[in-house]
C-alpha cells in the first residue's frame, strides 16, 4: 500500500500567518484601550453632571424658601392688620387648617381629603415628598399627611409625622413660623392617645395671634379636664373611710386651714388641692404612705395608696 505524503509547509507561508495574528491581536488591543479610554471619559462626564445636577437642586430649594421668606416678610410689612394669609385660612375636616399656601401647592391632597379619599390622598402625598420640594411645603405636606392618618386611626404614624416637622423647624430658623402649627398637631395627636400632659404641653406655647389658637386653647382646656376626670376616678376608688375628708376639702387652696373644722379629727388630716383643683392626700417623706390621723380614741389608719396622677 503507497504512503501518501503532504508537502512540507512553507516556513514563509507560516510567518504570514503569524505576523497576521500578531498584527490583528495588536489592533484588537488598541481598539480596546480607546474603548476603554472613551468610558473613563464618559463616566467622568456623568459624575460631573450628577454633582451639577445635585447643586443646582440645593441651589432651587434655597431660593424657594429665600423668596417665600421675603414674600412673607414683604407682605407682612405691607399689610400689618389681617394679613390675607390669616384671613384666608379656613377649617376643613379633622382640625386641619386651609391656607392659601396650601390650597396653591396641595390643592389636589386637600379635595381628596375632604371627598374622603384618604389612600388616595396618602399616595400623593407620599410621592410629593419623594421629591424636591421647599422646606415649607414639605413641612405642609407632612402635617397633612398626620391629619389624614389621625383620620384613618393611625395616631402613632400621625405623631411621627408631627414630630419630624418640628425637629426641621428647630434646625431650620427660617422654619419658626410653622412650629406652632406642627405643636398643634402634636397635641391633637397626643390627645387622641390619651397623654393628656404632653398634649397640653404641646398646646401651651401657641402663640395668640394665630389662626388656630381659640381651638389650641379650647384643646388645652380638654385635656386638663380630661386629666381632673382621671384624678377624680383615681380618688374615688380611697377607701370609704376616707371619701369624706376629699368632700370635705374640696374648697381648699394649697394647704389645709386650722380653723373651721368640724372635729378634731378633720383637723389632722393631711390634705392639700394640686394644680388642677383636686383634693390629694399628702405623701409621707418616710414611705411613701398616706397618713390619716384620728383622734385619740380612734386607731391611726395607715393606707397604700398607689396614685397613678
Amino acid at each position: 500500500m503507497a504512503e501518501s505524503h503532504q508537502p512540507p509547509a512553507n516556513p514563509l507561508d507560516t510567518k504570514v500567518r503569524t505576523n497576521e495574528i500578531v498584527e490583528s491581536f495588536r489592533r484588537m488591543k488598541k481598539e480596546r484601550d480607546i474603548w476603554q479610554k472613551m468610558t473613563m471619559q464618559l463616566n467622568q462626564a456623568l459624575e460631573e453632571a450628577f454633582d451639577q445636577r445635585d447643586q443646582l437642586q440645593s441651589l432651587l430649594v434655597a431660593t424657594q424658601a429665600e423668596l417665600e421668606n421675603l414674600r412673607r416678610y414683604h407682605g407682612a410689612n405691607s399689610i400689618p392688620v389681617n394679613p390675607p394669609s390669616v384671613a384666608l385660612d379656613k377649617w376643613l375636616a379633622q382640625d386641619w387648617i386651609s391656607t392659601s399656601f396650601t390650597r396653591k401647592h396641595l390643592s389636589e391632597p386637600e379635595r381628596m381629603f375632604t371627598e374622603g379619599s384618604y389612600q388616595e390622598a396618602l399616595v400623593y402625598l407620599d410621592s410629593l415628598l419623594g421629591t424636591v420640594i421647599s422646606l415649607e411645603l414639605r413641612a405642609e405636606a407632612q402635617l397633612l399627611k398626620a391629619t389624614i392618618l389621625r383620620a384613618c386611626r393611625m395616631g402613632a404614624k400621625a405623631l411621627e409625622q408631627c414630630e419630624e416637622v418640628i425637629v426641621s423647624c428647630n434646625r431650620n430658623p427660617s422654619m419658626h413660623c410653622i412650629r406652632g402649627k406642627a405643636n398643634f398637631y402634636k397635641g391633637i395627636c397626643m390627645f387622641d392617645v390619651k397623654n393628656f400632659d404632653q398634649a397640653r404641653i404641646a398646646f401651651t406655647p401657641v402663640d395668640s395671634t394665630e389662626f388656630f389658637a381659640p381651638k389650641a386653647a379650647a384643646w388645652k382646656q380638654r385635656c386638663e379636664e380630661e386629666q381632673r376626670s382621671a384624678i377624680l376616678l383615681e380618688a374615688s376608688r380611697v377607701p370609704e373611710e376616707h371619701s369624706r375628708f376629699l368632700a370635705k376639702r374640696a374648697g381648699l387652696r394649697n394647704s389645709p386651714r386650722k380653723e373651721n373644722y368640724d372635729t378634731e379629727d378633720e383637723q389632722d388630716v393631711r390634705i392639700f388641692l394640686d394644680r388642677l383643683g383636686v383634693p390629694r392626700f399628702r405623701e409621707s417623706p418616710l414611705d411613701n404612705m398616706l397618713v390619716v390621723k384620728y383622734s385619740s380614741e380612734k386607731l391611726s389608719i395607715l393606707t397604700n395608696v398607689q396614685s397613678n396622677c
